[in-house]
């Protein structure tokens, strides 16, 4: 398991190596109420600063998620999560 992918360069040797690859998001309202519950401090900024740097993030990471085997949708608890990562799992195990 590599947690972090940032570019379609990565993705692409990856996958050429038969890694499955998988990406994870979640709503910005959802990514932002979680970083609030970090204790960085570096983390607890304004609702617009942190906009602006998910924007350019997106930005920088354009076309990974279209290169994803499987996308996932964070928006629940971490359990939830766990589930469909369980689901996603056992479907790709099935696939020649």
């Amino acid at each position: 398991v590599i947690e972090s992918v940032r570019s379609v360069d990565e993705a692409a040797v990856l996958k050429s190596r038969g890694a499955l690859f998988w990406a994870i998001d979640a709503d910005i309202a959802v990514r932002y109420k979680r970083t609030l519950g970090r204790v960085l401090p570096k983390d607890r900024v304004p609702f617009e600063i942190f906009a602006a740097q998910d924007a350019a993030d997106k930005t920088a990471m354009s076309g990974l998620s279209d290169m994803a085997d499987t996308v996932l949708l964070s928006d629940g608890s971490l359990d939830n999560l766990h589930a469909k990562i369980e689901t996603a799992l056992a479907e790709a195990i099935k696939k020649p």
